[in-house]
């Protein structure tokens, strides 16, 4: 593999507006007894993004996994809306180390879903219609 590098004075304008009249943001302020919870989903024409409550609590111990309408694991850190029902999603907050040593590895294989309701600190079902 080779690399190449120009030398030079690069200065570059790009002309970009970021549109938000088609964003929303759905206020959900829920916690559960332990102080874990939601606060809002916000949800633009290609993502979305939840802001979880943790009181009293490190965000760094839990993880939130996020299923579309259909219960269809939706993948990333800000969630992609593309190829998803998003009429409604269900929020889970797991525990991170549990989910990542025993949760992650089945996020597209038959009963996902019901391991989640099992084991999940924190689940609350938004509807983004």
């Amino acid at each position: 593999m080779q690399h190449y590098w120009f030398e030079g004075p690069w200065t570059f304008t790009l002309p970009i507006k970021v549109n938000t009249a088609n964003n929303r943001t759905i206020s959900v302020n829920d916690v559960n007894e332990a102080g874990i919870g939601l606060e809002s989903v916000t949800v633009t024409p290609f993502e979305i993004h939840i802001n979880e409550v943790y009181l009293n609590h490190d965000k760094a111990d839990y993880f939130p996994v996020v299923l579309d309408a259909q219960g269809k694991y939706i993948d990333a850190a800000f969630l992609p809306v593309a190829d998803h029902d998003i009429s409604r999603i269900t929020v889970y907050l797991c525990d991170y180390l549990e989910y990542m040593d025993e949760l992650k590895g089945l996020k597209y294989e038959d009963g996902f879903k019901e391991l989640l309701e099992e084991r999940a600190v924190y689940k609350k079902e938004v509807l983004l219609e």
